[in-house]
């Protein structure tokens, strides 16, 4: 009885080291590949969900560049702007426009970093910064991965769920759910990979 109780528990933990070192070979495939990744093109749909369950779609054109800028230019709400470039977010609703230098705001220099980080597909950065544990599945076309922060805290992200496709490991799909219980799902569609995009995108 001992040697067959013995026998499974060897077999076990020869599965959960294989799982593991599956994990590990997902997260390292993301993040060569989009070393290799020097800017994006994508239309995308962008629907937010408050506390009370109202739901506002939104959509435009994204723009991502070299690790260090990336452009949302909604097409609904017209004119509305979301920016991260040379150190600066801009954040343009309507008639409202808000600048923010990241070295001097905190809470928006994490959101920049989270953002970056994850079209930079760098999983484990993201996890380390929101003090996060992950899971990794695969639903046929993506690698789907979701963290969990480990800890409530004021400010920053309650889940993160990130989508890769496969084929070439590019981030297509992102929901963040902050601790207020606000959450943002963007959906990357016709998305193309190291492509030319002119910098004027990236103007203030």
């Amino acid at each position: 009885m001992i040697k067959k109780i013995c026998s499974l528990l060897f077999v076990l933990s020869i599965f959960s080291s294989s799982f593991a070192t599956n994990d590990g070979d997902i997260l390292a495939k993301i993040a060569a590949a989009n070393k290799q990744t020097t800017s994006i093109e994508s239309t995308f749909k962008q629907t937010r969900t408050n506390a009370a369950k109202v739901k506002t779609n939104m959509t435009g054109k994204l723009y991502y560049k070299n690790t260090k800028q990336l452009s949302m230019l909604y097409s609904q709400p017209a004119s509305d702007k979301f920016l991260i470039s040379g150190g600066i977010m801009l954040v343009k609703t309507g008639t409202k426009s808000m600048q923010y230098t990241l070295s001097k705001s905190p809470v928006m220099n994490k959101l920049a970093n989270y953002l970056l980080k994850a079209f930079a597909g760098q999983v484990v950065e993201i996890a380390q910064s929101n003090n996060a544990s992950y899971t990794i599945s695969d639903d046929g076309k993506n690698y789907v991965i979701k963290l969990t922060a480990k800890k409530s805290a004021a400010q920053g992200f309650a889940k993160i769920t990130l989508k890769y496709r496969k084929s070439d490991c590019v981030l297509v799909y992102m929901e963040n759910e902050e601790f207020n219980h606000l959450t943002n799902t963007y959906e990357l569609n016709g998305v193309k990979r190291n492509v030319s995009i002119s910098q004027s995108v990236f103007a203030k």
